[in-house]
């Protein structure tokens, strides 16, 4: 209701007949203030709205004595109540990524590095418990969420009684198990906001103490009772949220699931709205807004602050006759939050399976330290990219010398299956199937088990297992497998054979895990290579044509100990927008001969082959690959690699291909003005510059020029009679919900254009 000057003047003078207390009134000789009580409603991303009012409060003079809120009310009250300005939580609500925020997601470099190239290229993940396929119970664990709201919350780390906040503050959840309504009005403040906006279906249902919390608007969505028993006399009410979302407005998912959870609180609303003094309804003029219309924050909170602009009137008509009791309260001061804490003590909960040391070493944080609370928030976020957690929490309770630090876990499912389809144009369709299991056999390791099935298969075993006392190294035991069609050329760029090629690989060796975001180890390499025609016609071997048509079959078997070095730094794994990877590696080999099978009468042939003596040899490569920002949507690219061998005679398939988009083997990198694996290179330098434009949300174009040269370090294997090729490129991508979709057009100088087409994940792209 529109209250008028005159309706205000008259429901003070009715709390002062009726309302005020005599007692205090005899004592003192002076009537008490009233005691006003702001109640916002949830209503999900409608909930942005109530910014715009309070701004308008602001603007009328009055301060709240109580706050309490539901859902989206419950998180814009909580920051009011901390002592941020209606102008700074605006900020907050503008500079945050919702997209971000309301997923399951997190930047590529808080990911461990161990972990980074199996991270965000699956369509699904479900849990495998006892041989049986489950499903998660929420759609977002509100990893995201709670960390944002713990680094909002950073000043009231320590404050567990909501009453003592500058603001008296309480927000209302439900109990999943009974249904009963529960105000929160004590505890982790962070993880009460989360509780409260935790609607069913949509995200986990938050534990606190023996409940199971899920979002407050399924029995109390306007909590104008709770403001009340805290003490309001007066209340003023923001509601954002109609009775029911007509049929027009359920076209997502996520709308429906809240217009399910809020059955139960519509009835209630109207009841609440009853003990309402001062009511601002909102939700006639957020029609054209939803539940989910977190992209649309900035127009929301405008469309609030206009109609919150009808009432300013008579708010400040409340505010003098507030301010007739005395001086008005001083402006709210936002708690100070402390530069670093010290760590006097550390509790963790939730493990069960991932031990403990596993947990402490990943946080890098130990009893008697002094930190700053973004390094704590940092450490947290680190240890939830482990990926053994599905959550991270922390809180800080005051101690006798300093603060109790308490992690909270919830550990992932000790197995999951995870999902991916593809296809490209030069590599066929398939399908991903990946097996993770935790903690197998030992505890803190992981294995992996992942297939491509596809025309071109592809096998990845391995195990990892971290050691010592900070968890800070791990040995590592693999085998890969992969099965591919290997076209040759000839010096006029002509397709004269293709080659089945089948590759083997198993390794052992260690790595250090103690950095996020690079590694360094070393490992001990068994190759095997089984290589048949395909397609008749003549390849080179050693220098030699040799028809394709007389082989049956070659093998050849190489040992390798390598040393390496690895950074990845890169905010995502599909179109990045800043940051490196590196990927070094020094390795000598000691290969094996040649074992060639051929057509009976090629005898003498093939005993010529077999007593080919390679001797050993070293391989030195480095690829880099690195995204600059210059814009908010556009990075330079800038990409670098060296190959040297010392040698330039080494068994078939062990040089590195350069051609195509994109080849799936290991020893490969893109020419995309040439054909898949154009050339075999022991000696080369290439370089790569180009820029990734974002166009609109999740569209990008990619122009880029290649160069490849083999003259600077005297290589004998020239580009088809040249020293140096150039590549021009283009392409576009898409990142869609399947996986990124990308078109791509590259020519040589002189050449035919290629073009590229490539949906969904497969192997990482950089």
């Amino acid at each position: 209701m529109h209250l008028t000057p005159v309706q205000v003047w008259l429901l003070l003078c009715c709390w002062l007949l009726f309302a005020a207390p005599q007692a205090n009134a005899q004592q003192s000789g002076i009537e008490p203030c009233p005691k006003v009580g702001l109640v916002l409603s949830g209503g999900g991303a409608k909930g942005m709205a109530h910014i715009g009012f309070l701004k308008v409060l602001e603007e009328a003079g009055i301060r709240p004595d109580y706050i309490t809120g539901t859902s989206m009310g419950a998180l814009v009250g909580a920051l009011y109540a901390m002592g941020y300005s209606a102008a700074e939580i605006e900020k907050i609500a503008l500079d945050i990524n919702w997209n971000k925020v309301l997923s399951n997601e997190i930047s590529l470099d808080k990911v461990a590095m161990e972990e980074k190239d199996y991270f965000g290229r699956y369509i699904v993940e479900l849990p495998l418990e006892h041989y049986k396929l489950g499903f998660p119970s929420g759609m977002i664990e509100g990893q995201a969420l709670a960390e944002t709201f713990s680094r909002l919350t950073r000043s009231a780390h320590g404050i567990n009684d909501f009453s003592k906040l500058p603001i008296p503050f309480a927000c209302v959840a439900t109990d999943l198990l009974t249904g009963e309504k529960v105000v929160l009005k004590s505890g982790s403040l962070p993880e009460a906001m989360r509780a409260s906006m935790a609607i069913p279906s949509v995200f986990t249902p938050v534990r606190i103490g023996d409940r199971l919390l899920v979002d407050g608007g399924m029995v109390q969505n306007f909590p104008v009772q709770e403001a009340l028993d805290m003490g309001a006399d007066i209340i003023i009410g923001v509601n954002v949220s109609g009775a029911l979302e007509p049929e027009e407005s359920l076209t997502s998912m996520l709308n429906v699931l809240v217009q399910i959870a809020f059955f139960t609180s519509s009835a209630n609303t109207y009841e609440e709205k009853l003990k309402t003094d001062f009511l601002v309804e909102m939700q006639d003029s957020l029609q054209q807004f939803s539940t989910g219309s977190f992209g649309r924050t900035a127009e929301i909170i405008k469309m609030g602050e206009s109609v919150s602009r009808l009432y300013l009137d008579s708010l400040k008509t409340l505010a003098d006759s507030l301010n007739a009791y005395g001086p008005p309260p001083p402006p709210v001061q936002h708690i100070a939050a402390a530069d670093s804490v010290y760590v006097e003590s550390i509790t963790i909960t939730g493990a069960r399976r991932v031990p403990k040391k596993l947990i402490t070493g990943k946080l890098h944080i130990r009893e008697q330290d002094t930190l700053a609370l973004e390094q704590i928030e940092d450490n947290v976020e680190e240890l939830y990219g482990t990926r053994h957690f599905d959550k991270v929490s922390y809180t800080l309770q005051p101690g006798p010398k300093g603060y109790h630090l308490q992690v909270q876990v919830k550990e992932a499912p000790p197995s999951s299956v995870k999902a991916a389809v593809f296809y490209d144009s030069e590599n066929h369709a398939g399908v991903t199937v990946n097996l993770t299991q935790r903690n197998l056999l030992l505890s803190g390791s992981r294995f992996i088990a992942e297939a491509d099935v596809a025309q071109m298969p592809r096998v990845d075993l391995n195990y990892l297992k971290y050691l010592g006392r900070l968890q800070n190294v791990a040995a590592v035991l693999g085998a890969s497998y992969y099965g591919y069609e290997f076209p040759t050329y000839n010096q006029n760029n002509n397709k004269i054979a293709v080659l089945n090629k089948n590759r083997y690989a198993g390794y052992a060796g260690w790595q250090s895990t103690s950095h996020t975001n690079w590694t360094f180890g070393q490992r001990l390499s068994f190759y095997h290579l089984r290589l048949s025609p395909e397609v008749a016609g003549q390849f080179i071997l050693n220098g030699s044509a040799i028809n394709a048509n007389i082989i049956r079959k070659l093998k050849n078997s190489t040992w390798g100990l390598s040393t390496f070095y690895q950074l990845n730094n890169l905010n995502s794994a599909i179109f990045p927008t800043k940051g490196w990877k590196v990927d070094a590696t020094a390795e000598g080999k000691l290969p094996g001969r040649l074992q060639a099978n051929l057509l009976p009468e090629y005898k003498a042939l093939q005993d010529s082959i077999s007593s080919i003596d390679y001797q050993p040899y070293i391989r030195l490569t480095v690829k880099s690959t690195g995204f600059i920002p210059i814009r908010p949507n556009l990075s330079l690219v800038l990409r670098q690699g060296l190959i040297f061998y010392n040698t330039e005679n080494v068994p078939p398939d062990q040089e590195v291909y350069a051609g195509g988009f994109r080849p799936i083997v290991p020893d490969a990198f893109d020419f995309r003005g040439m054909k898949p694996y154009t050339y075999a290179l022991t000696k080369a330098l290439y370089f790569d510059a180009g820029l990734q434009l974002r166009i609109k949300n999740n569209l990008y174009i990619h122009p880029n020029v290649q160069a490849l040269n083999v003259s600077l370090l005297n290589s004998d294997r020239l580009l088809q009679g040249q020293g140096l090729r150039i590549s021009y490129g283009l392409m576009a991508g898409y990142d869609s919900p399947l996986g990124p979709v990308v078109l791509g057009v590259a020519l040589q100088h002189k050449s035919s254009i290629h073009g590229y087409l490539g949906l969904g994940f497969r192997l990482p792209r950089y």
